[in-house]
């Protein structure tokens, strides 16, 4: 028996040896990720104990991204996510924000599998955000987001010789 890493007991499993240029290669499959204690034994003989850490399989898929930031923004107003890779195994995590600037980018890890990114649009239009887990898309990556001007043109009252009181040249 060999002790799982979340503490309970799990019965000695097989492992498919392989042969290789340095010897064997042992390949087995683990039940949850981990740190295991392994003792290989030759016909009830201890040959080797290593300590190996099982990490889940990286599935991009199971990568989540949602915020307001996605999809719109205002000019010069940090525009925000959140990315959230549990479940998604140990990978790497990639981030471009393309659009008609060159938008600052912030990334915090919460050391939780999830990070809150802010970018920062300083010219309205279309920004395509991608986010790629192990050098692959995750689900609807990329995001179209429209950033708008803060620009309120109802604002804006012209008035002076010229100009009839309706707004109009004269």
């Amino acid at each position: 028996m060999t002790a799982s890493p979340s503490g309970g007991l799990k019965p000695s499993f097989e492992a498919f040896i392989e042969p290789s240029a340095d010897g064997f290669i042992p390949k087995f499959s683990l039940a949850e990720p981990g740190p295991y204690n392994v003792k290989v034994e030759a016909c009830d003989m201890p040959v080797k104990e290593f300590r190996i850490d099982a990490y889940e399989p990286i599935n991009p898929s199971k990568v989540k991204a949602y915020g307001p930031g996605l999809t719109d923004g205002t000019v010069d107003t940090p525009a925000d996510f959140v990315i959230d890779t549990r479940g998604a195994g140990n990978g790497a995590l990639n981030l471009t924000v393309e659009g008609p600037c060159e938008a600052k980018i912030e990334c915090k890890d919460n050391q939780d599998g999830t990070c809150n990114v802010s970018y920062l649009p300083t010219m309205a239009g279309p920004y395509n955000i991608n986010i790629l887990y192990q050098g692959v898309h995750i689900p609807g990556s990329p995001f179209q987001a429209i950033v708008k001007s803060d620009l309120d043109i109802g604002s804006i009252r012209c008035y002076g010789p010229g100009i009839d009181p309706s707004g109009n040249l004269v």
